[in-house]
Protein backbone atom coordinates (compact mmCIF):
# COMPACT_ATOMS: atom_id res chain seq x y z
CA UNK A 1 0.00 0.00 0.00
CA UNK A 2 2.77 2.57 0.94
CA UNK A 3 4.09 2.18 -2.76
CA UNK A 4 0.58 3.58 -4.14
CA UNK A 5 1.36 7.04 -2.08
CA UNK A 6 5.28 7.46 -3.09
CA UNK A 7 5.80 10.50 -5.84
CA UNK A 8 6.82 9.62 -8.90
CA UNK A 9 9.71 12.29 -10.39
CA UNK A 10 8.43 13.93 -13.21
CA UNK A 11 5.74 15.57 -15.19
CA UNK A 12 4.35 14.76 -18.81
CA UNK A 13 3.39 17.43 -21.66
CA UNK A 14 -0.32 18.19 -22.31
CA UNK A 15 -2.18 19.04 -25.49
CA UNK A 16 -5.13 20.70 -27.26
CA UNK A 17 -8.17 22.01 -25.23
CA UNK A 18 -10.19 20.52 -22.23
CA UNK A 19 -13.44 19.78 -21.63
CA UNK A 20 -15.33 19.26 -18.14
CA UNK A 21 -18.03 18.48 -16.73
CA UNK A 22 -19.26 18.79 -12.60
CA UNK A 23 -19.42 21.30 -9.83
CA UNK A 24 -18.59 24.44 -8.69
CA UNK A 25 -18.85 26.32 -5.16
CA UNK A 26 -18.11 29.77 -5.64
CA UNK A 27 -19.76 31.04 -2.05
CA UNK A 28 -16.20 29.67 -0.55
CA UNK A 29 -14.96 33.10 0.27
CA UNK A 30 -17.72 34.45 1.75
CA UNK A 31 -19.81 31.88 3.93
CA UNK A 32 -17.70 30.94 5.75
CA UNK A 33 -13.89 31.27 4.85
CA UNK A 34 -12.76 27.89 3.57
CA UNK A 35 -9.92 26.07 4.81
CA UNK A 36 -10.51 22.80 2.94
CA UNK A 37 -12.34 20.60 0.46
CA UNK A 38 -13.14 16.86 0.41
CA UNK A 39 -14.87 14.64 -2.08
CA UNK A 40 -15.72 10.77 -2.47
CA UNK A 41 -15.24 10.32 -6.09
CA UNK A 42 -15.97 6.81 -7.94
CA UNK A 43 -13.18 5.34 -10.55
CA UNK A 44 -14.23 4.55 -14.00
CA UNK A 45 -12.50 2.79 -16.30
CA UNK A 46 -12.68 4.17 -20.12
CA UNK A 47 -10.33 4.09 -22.90
CA UNK A 48 -8.78 6.77 -23.26
CA UNK A 49 -9.07 8.09 -26.52
CA UNK A 50 -7.29 11.69 -26.06
CA UNK A 51 -4.44 13.42 -24.24
CA UNK A 52 -6.03 12.20 -20.76
CA UNK A 53 -8.54 11.72 -18.76
CA UNK A 54 -8.94 13.01 -15.06
CA UNK A 55 -11.54 13.63 -12.18
CA UNK A 56 -10.52 15.67 -9.37
CA UNK A 57 -11.28 18.90 -6.48
CA UNK A 58 -9.88 21.93 -6.83
CA UNK A 59 -9.43 24.52 -4.33
CA UNK A 60 -8.89 27.49 -6.69
CA UNK A 61 -8.14 31.77 -6.26
CA UNK A 62 -9.62 34.27 -9.02
CA UNK A 63 -7.73 37.10 -7.28
CA UNK A 64 -8.18 40.81 -9.41
CA UNK A 65 -5.04 40.16 -11.67
CA UNK A 66 -6.87 37.99 -13.42
CA UNK A 67 -4.00 35.20 -12.86
CA UNK A 68 -5.62 32.05 -11.81
CA UNK A 69 -4.42 29.64 -9.17
CA UNK A 70 -5.17 26.54 -7.71
CA UNK A 71 -4.32 23.13 -5.84
CA UNK A 72 -5.96 19.99 -7.10
CA UNK A 73 -5.98 15.98 -6.18
CA UNK A 74 -7.53 13.29 -8.19
CA UNK A 75 -6.53 10.28 -10.34
CA UNK A 76 -5.00 10.81 -13.72
CA UNK A 77 -5.07 8.52 -16.89
CA UNK A 78 -3.78 8.00 -20.23
CA UNK A 79 -2.30 5.62 -22.55
CA UNK A 80 1.34 6.12 -21.52
CA UNK A 81 1.53 5.95 -18.07
CA UNK A 82 -1.92 3.89 -16.87
CA UNK A 83 -4.25 5.47 -13.98
CA UNK A 84 -2.42 7.12 -11.11
CA UNK A 85 -3.35 9.40 -8.33
CA UNK A 86 -1.79 13.15 -8.67
CA UNK A 87 -1.60 16.01 -6.94
CA UNK A 88 -0.60 19.99 -8.52
CA UNK A 89 -0.37 23.34 -7.63
CA UNK A 90 -0.39 26.77 -8.98
CA UNK A 91 0.53 29.43 -6.58
CA UNK A 92 2.78 32.87 -7.22
CA UNK A 93 6.00 30.96 -7.85
CA UNK A 94 4.74 29.03 -11.22
CA UNK A 95 3.11 25.78 -11.71
CA UNK A 96 4.15 22.33 -10.69
CA UNK A 97 2.36 20.24 -13.19
CA UNK A 98 0.79 17.06 -12.53
CA UNK A 99 2.85 14.82 -9.74
CA UNK A 100 2.08 11.44 -10.13
CA UNK A 101 1.88 8.53 -7.22
CA UNK A 102 3.57 5.18 -7.66
CA UNK A 103 -0.30 3.88 -8.24
CA UNK A 104 -3.50 4.62 -8.87
CA UNK A 105 -6.94 3.89 -7.57
CA UNK A 106 -8.69 0.06 -8.97
CA UNK A 107 -11.27 0.55 -11.82
CA UNK A 108 -14.90 0.44 -9.97
CA UNK A 109 -13.67 1.81 -6.78
CA UNK A 110 -14.52 4.84 -4.60
CA UNK A 111 -12.08 6.47 -2.98
CA UNK A 112 -11.87 10.05 -0.33
CA UNK A 113 -9.88 12.73 -1.59
CA UNK A 114 -9.17 16.17 0.46
CA UNK A 115 -7.09 18.82 1.03
CA UNK A 116 -6.77 20.90 3.94
CA UNK A 117 -4.83 23.69 6.02
CA UNK A 118 -5.17 24.26 9.27
CA UNK A 119 -6.31 27.82 9.98
CA UNK A 120 -7.59 30.56 7.70
CA UNK A 121 -3.70 32.74 7.52
CA UNK A 122 -1.51 29.19 7.32
CA UNK A 123 0.02 29.11 4.44
CA UNK A 124 0.48 25.25 4.01
CA UNK A 125 -1.96 22.46 2.78
CA UNK A 126 -1.85 19.32 3.11
CA UNK A 127 -3.22 16.45 0.66
CA UNK A 128 -4.38 13.26 1.48
CA UNK A 129 -6.08 10.00 -0.04
CA UNK A 130 -8.61 7.43 1.60
CA UNK A 131 -7.15 9.12 5.14
CA UNK A 132 -3.47 8.96 4.06
CA UNK A 133 -1.31 12.22 3.67
CA UNK A 134 0.27 12.26 0.60
CA UNK A 135 1.96 15.16 0.61
CA UNK A 136 1.79 19.12 2.12
CA UNK A 137 3.17 22.34 0.50
CA UNK A 138 3.43 25.46 1.85
CA UNK A 139 2.56 27.70 -0.67
CA UNK A 140 2.76 31.72 -2.09
CA UNK A 141 -1.16 32.47 -2.49
CA UNK A 142 -2.66 35.95 -2.98
CA UNK A 143 -5.32 35.84 -0.17
CA UNK A 144 -6.08 33.45 2.79
CA UNK A 145 -9.25 32.35 1.40
CA UNK A 146 -9.68 31.02 -1.68
CA UNK A 147 -12.56 32.29 -4.34
CA UNK A 148 -13.87 28.97 -5.21
CA UNK A 149 -14.03 24.91 -4.99
CA UNK A 150 -14.68 23.01 -7.70
CA UNK A 151 -14.96 19.20 -8.82
CA UNK A 152 -14.73 17.50 -12.07
CA UNK A 153 -14.29 15.43 -14.37
CA UNK A 154 -11.58 16.59 -17.03
CA UNK A 155 -10.82 15.61 -20.44
CA UNK A 156 -7.43 16.79 -22.36
CA UNK A 157 -8.09 16.58 -26.33
CA UNK A 158 -6.05 17.26 -29.09
CA UNK A 159 -8.59 17.39 -31.70
CA UNK A 160 -12.14 18.41 -30.84
CA UNK A 161 -14.85 17.02 -30.16
CA UNK A 162 -13.10 14.65 -27.37
CA UNK A 163 -14.02 11.08 -27.61
CA UNK A 164 -13.26 9.74 -24.11
CA UNK A 165 -16.19 8.44 -21.98
CA UNK A 166 -16.95 9.64 -18.71
CA UNK A 167 -19.94 7.60 -18.36
CA UNK A 168 -20.23 5.79 -14.95
CA UNK A 169 -18.52 9.38 -13.71
CA UNK A 170 -20.15 9.70 -9.76
CA UNK A 171 -18.52 12.61 -7.25
CA UNK A 172 -20.44 12.07 -3.42
CA UNK A 173 -20.20 13.30 -0.32
CA UNK A 174 -18.93 17.08 -1.51
CA UNK A 175 -18.07 18.85 1.34
CA UNK A 176 -16.28 22.18 2.43
CA UNK A 177 -12.98 22.42 5.30
CA UNK A 178 -14.39 25.16 8.19
CA UNK A 179 -11.45 24.63 10.65
CA UNK A 180 -11.81 21.44 11.61
CA UNK A 181 -15.25 20.88 10.72
CA UNK A 182 -17.08 19.63 7.22
CA UNK A 183 -20.18 20.57 6.25
CA UNK A 184 -21.91 19.18 2.91
CA UNK A 185 -22.08 22.03 -0.20
CA UNK A 186 -25.06 23.34 0.68
CA UNK A 187 -25.03 25.40 -3.06
CA UNK A 188 -23.76 24.80 -6.66
CA UNK A 189 -22.84 25.34 -10.10
CA UNK A 190 -22.89 23.18 -13.05
CA UNK A 191 -20.43 23.14 -15.03
CA UNK A 192 -20.63 20.80 -18.39
CA UNK A 193 -18.60 21.43 -21.63
CA UNK A 194 -19.74 19.76 -24.91
CA UNK A 195 -20.04 16.49 -25.73
CA UNK A 196 -20.76 15.80 -21.62
CA UNK A 197 -23.45 15.95 -19.05
CA UNK A 198 -24.00 16.38 -15.52
CA UNK A 199 -26.96 14.90 -13.92
CA UNK A 200 -27.21 16.59 -10.29
CA UNK A 201 -28.16 14.31 -7.54
CA UNK A 202 -27.91 16.98 -4.87
CA UNK A 203 -25.43 19.91 -3.94
CA UNK A 204 -22.99 17.88 -2.50
CA UNK A 205 -23.53 14.40 -5.36
CA UNK A 206 -24.04 14.63 -8.88
CA UNK A 207 -22.96 11.88 -11.39
CA UNK A 208 -22.09 12.84 -15.49
CA UNK A 209 -22.10 10.82 -18.84
CA UNK A 210 -20.92 10.99 -22.49
CA UNK A 211 -20.33 11.10 -24.99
Amino acid sequence: LLMLFLPVIGTIEQYGGYAYAGYVYNKASTTPFTTGLSARIYTINPVVKDSHLAEWISVVWLPPSGEVYWIQLGYYENPSIGRRYYYEWKDQNGYSGPQFLGGGPEPSTTHLYFVQKTTITSTTWYYYIDYYLISSKALSLPQPYPSELEAMAEVNYITFPPKTSITGTHFSDLRYGYYGSWPLWDYHVVKQDYPYHVYEISNYEFSAWGP
